[in-house]
Parts: structure tokens; sequence; C-alpha cells
């Protein structure tokens, strides 16, 4: 049971509690069966029979005029109709009627005597009034949803026929109560199953046709000249009414059903007699044929007048139908494009667009002298008037303004191109800027998002996967066949012209191989339209990469150092950069310079723009007076290193060198930019700017250049600016205090820890009881709006996701400040982390320390670790979504000897009222995983142990972390049971096995599972998979039954076996290789060892009648397998020269085990399926009976019972197990 299934148990006794409370504040909410809402006023009743006119609403039309005899007859129709229905027991009135009271309470809250009139006067007044309400709605409803004229187009057709109709005559509101019902779910088509539509369209469209049938038939309308004619009509009509009646009953039964379907539609009981295709289709021909028998019989009145009067309401009912269709398709239009932008939602990670101007800012301004250059060079030229000469490649040394370049020529080309400028520049300290995925993405978007007809291509993806399809294992598969689809789809592509820009790919630090192939790829193709420009450094891996053959004459190569014209055009760009620099620190410093600073800016920045960059910002310093810029100019050193080491060294003789020291320390060591805020929380000597972030900033902007801050986040003016302070010496000695290269790594972790010290003060600071103002226990974190208020959070908010990636190790004085801050704020802690949606890094972090402190001399320390290991992996689910049941559900259900139920037990909630068995230890069960909507059938730890694969008759395969519990992945099979699934030693491999005969290959070495190759298996269903311990083999077996040993690389199948079975092999058993991938012992009712490659076979008759069900091969060179048959369990020895039985594991009465005592009593399974595991090293058997489940685990020597637990069945053994797995170091069991 999860956590937050207990928390839902919790609930029930709080809600008993709070009963009294709830009984102040009575629901609002409407039930056709409830308890009506009591009157505020005892004495004050409402007369349901004579309605007043609403004042909310106004009436409907004029006050109802006198009745003529048409109206009579269409009252006593309409009247007999439903009265007709209400006396067949149809099952749907009651149903209706009560969905009919429900909306009269709603009218009249303060009235408890509100109930159906039973005469006809009573019944018409208030249907009458129904009719008002139902108009009304719908009204709303069709203004909300629609938002074009065809919609209420549509609801100004139809009430043109309702008002008229029921002030003339207030019985005419039997029927168009069920109309206006109607009405309000066909003018949103997304509210309304397609099986339902056509009928609905089909009964709408006709009801003013069925209500002025009965005007056919009087007389007085149709009387002829001749007494023989009107007699025979007379006749003729009285043999239509019954027709007509007939018709009546079968619109107004499907009008009630539908109403029934469309307001009660959550209860399943009814949803299962109505929901089927045939049902309504059934019920609509049935009209259409008493539409057809009245049509036929009708012929026969063949009066003028009545002829017209018929075509009038055929046009009527035309007028309809056009009204509803394009209602309906221009509300297909709004739902289509809704579905676009929510796609193009779950596909964004970040605007292109958007990044290059935070750059820009960062950079300084774009100036055409410094990009402009690039259009005059011929390898430009060739690029983009060469239809076959699809790259540009530019790459240069860091500072040489790759990255404003391409800013440069992507502003041009948007001005100069007809197609599409798709751009992304790769960002190494940001998330969502530096992996082949993320690239992959931006480029999409930004493509479907310029032209919306490209939207179809990702939306093929997204409508079957949802937000999986980008995020999950298969991302890299789907991105990259998006983008070839929608650059070389022969139907729907992207314009000739086109250009996708991709800058610093050496920023791009996961996958970026995968990048590089692809890109290659796309450019050697030849159905490709679109042109590349990529800018990277001068690294092996791009020249590999881009010099390669195959796009040899695809490419053009553009190097800012090594090409004359390139190196020229730089020279002549940085020499127009530092005009403008120049100019800039003349109008800031209100003086005029000296030519001389222009010429040795360029002399000393090497054709560097990040040179000039640096010196001119340090120049603009407030403690540089504009005399001293000249000295100070000369005073910089050529290039960029020795640059870095003259502003550090300014730094370091500054007034301000201590703090600047500790910003500049903290910068390098943390995981990502940091703001202000969670700056000033992130060093001691910061904190006193907690409250004044604006001197905090003066005090950043001291650091000569090193740091920039843009919107309130410190981030490295340039990369190379961070590797300059892990590198150069003068950094070592200034910043990290080390003389010799050797002594930096401890002086970097003084650096992690004294960062973790003033976190750890910060956060125990800020961190309270319920920090967000939630309240209630159940308040939901998901409706939480952090945006809209003073986020106390935001100066913790990295502290309290990265706090424990600062230790490394743990002293005396770290183990204390981490106890304490656990006995002390390990819940509130928890609380923040569940409010930033970061609950999983909490427990990778809970577990990192606890492996840490494993084997110290702190074990308090170790104790209270395993506590809130345990504690937050047991509640996790109600931790990520209801923060503050820790503190209810949480302390209650907690085993009363927890270390944390104990120091947080001032929060706990009074439950001394409660009756409830509270367990004295934790639970042998860790957690529990939940995410298959189906049963489990299979799974698989990894050889790390990091991770368990699953597999379900849901046709996915699920990657767990095993620490936190968290699906990594979700693989998706449509429409296919994966059946097993296997996990190499090294874990570099996953293979899964389908019942479309198909074995899939999975690369599992980089966060993003990616499938290698698919092996048809020639028909044969695969049940079962196992890789042997050097992973060359991979064995397949199938319930025919037959053995194949396959390549694990290839998947080729090399040997396959046939074994004698006397029953199918079940996805129970399991087979086992021996230690050096030599021989696999094979289970079932004729187990035996078989020789791989020398083909030698070795039987185990004696076995039988017994079966092996799963096997493994020990530390002295055996197996050891566990059987099963009629008379119970047993542990079995095999080798090559014999078999024997170990010992037993049930007494052969098969109802008990050895007289231990420490197994309770249960009886076997009644088949043979009986799911058991043995552990890696051959010293451990898990199986289980199945009434009452309990689950065992026993010493393979002596049968002993190590562990036994109780779990309730369901009943019928629905809680029996399928599978069991050990990991591969024996510690857990799944």
């Amino acid at each position: 049971m999860g956590g937050r299934h207990r928390f839902e148990r919790f609930k029930k006794y709080f809600n008993a509690k709070e009963g009294k409370e709830a009984k102040e504040e009575p629901s609002t909410a409407s039930s056709p069966v409830g308890n009506p809402r009591p009157p505020k006023d005892p004495d004050t009743t409402t007369d349901l029979r004579s309605p007043p006119v609403d004042k909310k609403l106004p009436f409907v039309g004029n006050e109802p005029k006198k009745e003529s005899k048409q109206n009579k007859l269409q009252e006593q129709l309409w009247n007999q109709a439903y009265d007709g229905l209400r006396q067949s027991e149809n099952k749907y009135i009651a149903q209706y009627e009560e969905i009919l009271v429900s909306e009269l309470k709603k009218d009249n809250p303060d009235s408890d005597t509100v109930s159906l009139g039973t005469s006809h006067e009573e019944r018409w007044r208030q249907m009458q009034r129904l009719v008002q309400i139902g108009l009304s709605k719908t009204e709303k409803e069709a203004k909300i949803y629609e938002k074009v004229n065809d919609g209420l187009e549509l609801f100004g057709t139809v009430r043109a026929l309702v008002e008229p109709a029921v002030s003339a005559v207030p019985q005419a509101a039997i029927p168009w109560v069920g109309v206006c019902f109607i009405l309000e779910v066909i003018s949103n088509p997304a509210k309304q199953p397609g099986v339902h539509r056509a009928g609905l369209q089909h009964v709408l469209s006709r009801v003013n046709w069925y209500w002025n049938l009965a005007e056919l038939l009087l007389e007085d309308n149709l009387e002829s000249k001749e007494d023989d004619e009107g007699t025979a009509l007379t006749k003729l009509r009285l043999e239509l009414q019954p027709l007509v009646l007939d018709l009546y009953q079968k619109f107004l039964s499907y009008l009630i059903e539908s109403v029934c379907y469309f307001q009660k539609n959550r209860a399943a009981a009814f949803l299962k007699s109505v929901v089927n295709i045939d049902y309504w289709n059934g019920k609509i021909k049935d009209i259409e044929a008493s539409e057809k028998e009245f049509d036929k019989q009708s012929q026969q009145y063949n009066t003028t007048e009545s002829r017209e009067r018929l075509k009038t309401l055929i046009i009527g009912v035309k007028s309809i139908e056009k009204a509803i269709d394009r209602q309906t398709e221009q509300q297909k239009k709004l739902n289509e494009d809704e579905s676009n932008r929510l796609c193009l939602r779950a596909l964004y990670t970040t605007n292109p667009l958007y990044d290059k101007e935070r750059i820009e800012e960062e950079k300084g301004r774009l100036l055409s002298h410094c990009y402009s250059w690039i259009f005059l060079t011929e390898g430009f030229q060739t690029w983009q008037q060469d239809p076959d000469c699809r790259l540009l490649w530019i790459k240069g040394d860091p500072g040489k303004g790759k990255t404003m370049l391409l800013c440069g020529i992507i502003d041009r080309l948007d001005e100069m191109t007809p197609g599409l400028i798709s751009c992304f520049f790769c960002q190494a300290t940001r998330n969502h800027q530096n992996s082949a995925t993320a690239v992959l993405r931006g480029i999409i978007w930004s493509l479907a998002h310029q032209h919306p007809d490209l939207v179809s291509h990702v939306r093929s993806e997204f409508d079957s996967a949802g937000e999986q399809a980008f995020n999950g294992p298969n991302n890299w598969e789907i991105l990259s066949s998006i983008l070839r689809r929608m650059i070389s789809d022969g139907n729907n592509r992207v314009p000739v012209g086109t250009t996708i820009v991709i800058d610093a790919l050496d920023e791009c630090t996961k996958d970026n191989k995968k990048l590089l192939d692809l890109i290659v790829d796309f450019c050697a193709s030849k159905e490709s339209r679109v042109k590349w420009i990529v800018s990277s450094r001068n690294w092996v891996e791009f020249q590999d990469a881009f010099m390669k053959k195959v796009i040899a004459s695809q490419r053009v190569v553009m190097s800012l150092e090594d090409s004359e014209e390139a190196k020229e055009a730089i020279s002549n760009a940085v020499d127009a950069y530092i005009e403008y620099k120049v100019q800039e620190l003349e109008r800031i410093k209100e003086t005029k310079l000296e030519a001389e600073v222009h010429n040795i800016l360029a002399e000393k920045s090497s054709s560097t723009f990040l040179w000039v960059a640096l010196a001119c910002q340090r120049l603009l310093s407030s403690d540089i007076d504009d005399w001293q810029i000249l000295d100070t100019l000369k005073r910089f050193p050529s290039g960029l290193k020795d640059l870095y080491r003259r502003m550090l060294q300014e730094v370091k003789d500054s007034g301000h060198a201590s703090q600047c020291r500790d910003i500049l320390a903290v910068a390098t060591l943390v995981q990502r930019p940091l703001s202000l805020g969670e700056l000033s929380s992130s060093a001691q000597s910061l904190s006193q700017h907690s409250s004044r972030l604006d001197a905090l900033k003066k005090q950043v902007l001291r650091c000569k250049g090193f740091l920039v801050v843009i919107d309130d986040v410190v981030s490295f003016m340039h990369q190379s600016a961070k590797d300059f302070l892990l590198e150069d010496q003068l950094a070592r000695e200034f910043i990290w205090e080390a003389e010799k290269e050797e002594q930096l790594s401890e002086s970097i972790l003084r650096g992690h820890q004294t960062i973790l010290r003033a976190m750890l003060e910060t956060m125990k600071k800020t961190l309270k009881y319920d920090i967000s103002d939630l309240r209630k226990p159940g308040a939901d974190v998901l409706y939480l709006d952090r945006k809209d208020v003073s986020d106390p959070l935001s100066p913790v908010q990295y502290a309290c996701c990265y706090w424990a990636d600062h230790i490394s190790k743990f002293d005396d004085e770290i183990a204390s400040a981490t106890l304490k801050f656990f006995k002390t704020s390990v819940f509130y802690w928890l609380e923040a982390c569940s409010l930033l949606g970061k609950v999983p890094i909490a427990l990778l972090a809970i577990q990192k320390l606890k492996n840490l402190a494993v084997g110290t001399e702190y074990h308090e320390l170790i104790s209270v670790l395993r506590d809130v290991n345990r504690f937050a992996l047991y509640f996790k689910g109600a931790i990520e979504q209801f923060p503050l049941q820790m503190y209810a559900s949480g302390l209650f259900f907690s085993p009363r000897t927890s270390l944390v139920r104990q120091a947080f037990k001032q929060h706990a909630l009074e439950t001394s009222w409660l009756n409830l068995p509270i367990s004295e230890n934790w639970d042998a069960c860790v957690q529990t995983l939940e995410g298959h909507t189906s049963t489990v059938s299979n799974f698989a730890f990894s050889g790390n142990g990091q991770w368990l694969a699953s597999t379900s008759y849901d046709c996915t395969i699920r990657i767990w972390d095993v620490a936190t519990g968290v699906c990594l992945q979700t693989i998706h099979s449509p429409y296919i049971e994966v059946h097993a699934v296997a996990i190499s030693s090294d874990s570099s491999c996953l293979a899964a096995a389908s019942e479309n005969c198909t074995i899939e290959f999975w690369d599992t070495k980089s966060e993003e599972f990616t499938k290698t190759q698919t092996v048809d298996t020639r028909g044969t269903i695969i049940i079962g998979l196992i890789f042997s311990p050097d992973d060359e083999w991979l064995a397949s077996w199938s319930s025919e039954p037959k053995v194949q040993i396959r390549n694990a690389k290839t998947g080729d199948c090399i040997y396959s076996i046939a074994v004698e079975q006397r029953l199918p092999i079940g996805p129970e058993i399991r087979f086992s290789f021996s230690s050096d991938s030599q021989r696999i012992l094979l289970g079932s009712d004729q187990p035996g060892i078989r020789d791989i490659i020398g083909c030698k076979w070795t039987n185990y008759p004696e076995i039988h009648p017994e079966r092996l069900l799963t096997s493994a091969f020990s530390s002295e060179g055996t197996w050891v397998g566990h059987a099963f048959g009629e008379h119970g369990h047993s542990i079995w020895t095999f080798s090559e020269a014999d078999s024997h039985r170990v010992v037993d594991l049930l007494r052969d009465d098969g109802y008990a085990l050895p007289s231990s005592g420490q197994y309770p009593a249960g009886r076997p399974l009644p088949t043979p399926q009986r799911p058991s595991a043995i552990s890696n090293d051959g010293k451990q058997v898990a199986t289980c009976t199945e009434y009452p489940f309990r689950l065992a685990i026993a010493d393979t020597s002596n049968g002993a019972v190590a562990f036994a637990h109780p779990r309730m069945a369901t009943g019928a053994g629905n809680d029996l197990p399928m599978v069991m797995a050990w990991s591969a170091d024996s510690q857990w069991l799944a």
C-alpha cells in the first residue's frame, strides 16, 4: 500500500471526527437523491405548483394565450406519450424525473418540499420553468465554449422554436425540457461521445416537425369542400393519430435516456447498460422507422395545405441541421487549435529567440560591423548559393565572438531568406540547453511555432503517447523522426530556404555524438531542403564528425584562426567593437579619451572580443577614474588568461577581497547559477546581505568582470572564466588557499563544507511548519500558486535541493551539523521539497548521506538517516501531493519506535479517540511502486542495482529508480504485451520480448534509453529471458518448449535447444547460467544442465513429479534450485555429477513448514504456477502460499525461515505475485 493510499485510509477517521463541523457548512452540490438544503426560514416553504416569475431569469415569451383546438390536441398527445412511458415502467423515467427535481432544487435552494407534480397542470408548469432554466444555462454554455458565431446561431435557431411554443402552450414544456438539456450538450461537442452525435442531431433537427404533426390532424385546418372527402380524411386522421403518438413516445424515450446519460454519466451501472454503440443506433433506427411509417400513411393526406405545411417543416429541419453542422465544424477547428497548443506546450523547454535576446543583453549590443563581414566571405557565399551545400561549420577558440556572430547571421537571414529560421543556443550550465534532446525539442518547437502546418508531425506522436513522447526513453528516436519528417516529408515539410542554426555545440554535454551524427545524416540526405549553420570550439570530436567524406561536397568549414580571410575580417570586426566600447567609455565616464586607448585595446586583444569586453568592463568600474583609464589599460596584459590573472590579482588586492573570494568560490562550486537571494544563504560572510540584495549585487560586480548579474541571477561572464578559477595557480592560491596542485582537492572540499554549513544554518532559520500557509492536512500542493505571493522559499531553493551534494564525506563537525538538522528540521525540509516539486531529489539526498555514514563511527546519525529514509519512502506518495499529511497521517501511522515520530511528536494530531493498532517497528516492505495500470508480468534488476525494469499487461515497460521509487522512463508498446525483460550484468543493455514475436534491445548507458535493434523470433512467443554473467549470451525460452541461446550483441540465434517436457514451460519457470557462462540449467519437470558449446546434456529425472521453478549458481560451483510439487516445497542442488534434495521447506502434507514455527500454516497453490526466486548468491529462497498469502524467505542450506510476512488476500488469490526477483547483491527482493 503506497503512502497516498495510507492517507486516504486515514481521512475517514478525521472525517468521522469532523462530521459535526461539516454539518454546519452544508454542501451546495446538487444531488437528485440527496437531502435538500434546509430553508433559511423554517416557517417558509415554496409552492412549486404555481412558480413565480424568476427574478434572475426573464420569462420566455409573453403570457400564455388562450388554447386553441390545435393546442389542446398537442397537449393531449404529448401528455399521452409521457404518461405512456411512465406506465410502461421505463426505468429511465425515474432517473429523468430525479434530474428534473434536482434542477428545481437548484432554482429553489431554500425549499425542502421540492417534488415533481402528479397532475398534468402541475407538471407542465414546473417543466415550463425548467425550460427557462435550460435556455439560460445553454446560452451561457454557448458563449463560453463556442467563441464563434455559429455556436450562438445554433442556440438562437432552437430558441426561436422553443419560446413561441412554450409561450403559447405551456404544456409544450414536456418535450422541450429534454431539448434544452440536450442543447447544452450538443453546443459543446467536446462533452459528447461520437456514438451519440448523429442521433442527437437527428432528433434536435426534427423536434419542431414532431411538434407540428398534431396540426396536420385537425379537421378545422384541413376541411374539404366535399363531405365524402372530409369524412374520409377524418377517418385517415384517426388512423394517423396512433402513429404520431408512437413517434412521440420514441422521441421522448430517446431524449429522456440521453438526458440521463449526459447528466449521470458517472454512474458506472448506468453506463454499462447504455454506452454501447448498438444500443443508441437501435434507438435511432426505431425513430426513423416510425417516421417512415408516418410518412407512408400520410401520403394519402393530399390536400394542398398539408403539403405546404409539411414542406415548411422540412425547411426548418434543414436549417437546424445546417446550423448544427456549421457549429460542429467550427468547434472541431477550435478543438484542433487547442490540441495543437497543448502539444506545443508539452514540447516546449525554451524559446530560442528569447535565449538569443538574453545572450545579446549579457554580452552587450549586437553590432553589424562585428558580423556583417561574414556575408562577404567566399565560404558563406558558397554555402548560401550552392543548393547542394548544406552545412556551414564555424569553429574558433573561446572569446572569438562565435555566439554574437551567429546572432547577427540569424538576423540577416531572417531578413533575406523566404524560409524559416530555427535556432538553438547550447549552454553547459543550463539543463534545458545542454543536451541533444533539448536541442531537437527547441528546433522542432521553433519550426512548428512559425509554421503551424508542421504541428501535424508533432501531433502524430503526441496524440498517442502524450508528454511521454518527448520525455520518455524513446524521445531521441521520436524527436529525430519528427524533425526528419518536417525536413523531408513530400507533402508537408518546411519551405525552401529554411535554415537551422546551432551555437556552441561544445556546450552540449549530453549525447553530443548523437546530435553530431544526426546533423551529418541530414546534410548527406539529398531529400533534405534545410541548410545548417553550427559553431563550436576546435575540438577533435567535431573535426571527426564534420570532416567525414560522406558530406565532403555538402560542407563549408570556416576557421576563425586558420583562414587568412577570416582572420583579417575578425581583426576589422574587433576594431569596430573597440571603437564602440571606447565611445561607451567616454559616454559613461563623461570624458574624452586619447586615441592611444583605442590602439592599446587593439594591440592587446589579439583579435579577441572577450578580451575587449572584459578590459572595458574593468575600466568602467567606479574605482577607476577617467584620468586613470590609460594607465590602467597599459598595465593590462595581452591574452585572455593573462587578463584573467590580472583581474583576479586586482580582486585579491582590493578592500573587498574576502567577500569577493567567497562569492567566486561559491559561484564555482554550485551546481547551477544562483539568484542573489540564494547566494546570500550560501556563505556565512554573505548572510548579512540577505535583506539588502542590492548591496550583495554591488559585491558581485566588484569581482572585476568574472561574474555578471542578469535578472538577479549571478553567472560567469564566460565559461572560460570558470575554467580559469579551477586551473590557474593564482586562483588556487587566492580562492582555494592551496599552494600546491595536490592540495587543491582538499581545499575545494573545505569550500563545499563552508557552503554546506551556511545552507544548513539558513534552512534552519527559514523553514518551518506550513511555510506556505496551506493550513489543512488535505491541502493539495498542486493547487498552490507560489508565483502570486512573496515566496518564502526563494532564498533557500538551491539549498533545499542541493545541500547534500556538498557533502563528500563526514567528519565530526559535518556529522554533528547534519544530525542536528535532521532531528530538528527534516520534516520542514521535506515539506519545502514537496512545495518545490523536488521530493525525489530529497530521497536521493537522504540515501546518499546514509550510504556515506554507513561504516563510520557516527551511529546515531546512521540510525536517524535510516529512519528518515524509511519514513520518506513509505509516505512518498502523500508527501509529494499533501505535504502537511506528514504531520497527520505520517506521524500517526509511523511505528512507535520511529525516531522521527518521537522528534516531531509536537506536531502530531490528537488521536486518543482512535483505537487503531500501530506497529512497533517498520514493515519489511520498504516501498510500493505505483504506475502500471494492469498486472505486472515480469521484472529484472539492473546489474548495479540502481534501477528496476518491470513489464505489464498494460503494454509498457517501466524503469524505476530503486532508491527513490520514481519512474524514470516508460517504454510504450501500443497494443502489444511485453512478456519478458532482462538486463545485462554491466547494466548497459536491456532486452524485452513481446507477444508480437520480437525481442527489442535497448542501450541503457545514457539517461535516455535508445533502441538499438529489433530481432524477429520467427513466430516464437518468448516468455523468458536471461543474460549470461559475461554478457556474451542471451537465453530465451518459450512454452513450446524451446530454448534459444543468442548472441547478446546481435540477437542472432546461435543454438536452439528442444526440451522434452511433460508440461509446457510456464512464465513462473526461471533458468540460470553458470558463473563461467558456459553452461545453463534448464528448469521445469525435467530439468537438466546443457553445455552450451559442447552440447552435452545432464538430465535429472529423479526430481519428477516436482517441477524446478527457479535456480541460481552458488559460490560452491553447483546450482541451487527451488522445486514445488504435490508434496510442497523443496531445495535441491545440481551438478554435472548428480543432484540431491537438500531440504523440504514444507512437510509432505504441504500444509506447514518444519517445526521451527516461524512460518504460519498455509495451503499450497492449486496450480503449478508458484512465484519464487533464489538470491544470486544461492543462499536464500523467497516463495509464498496462496491462502492466506504469506511471503517467506528461507535459508537454502537448512530450510530455516529467516523471514515470514502475512498479506491479506482480497479473494481468489488476487494479491498473489506473478513474479519475484532479487537484486544482484541479494539485498532487495521485488
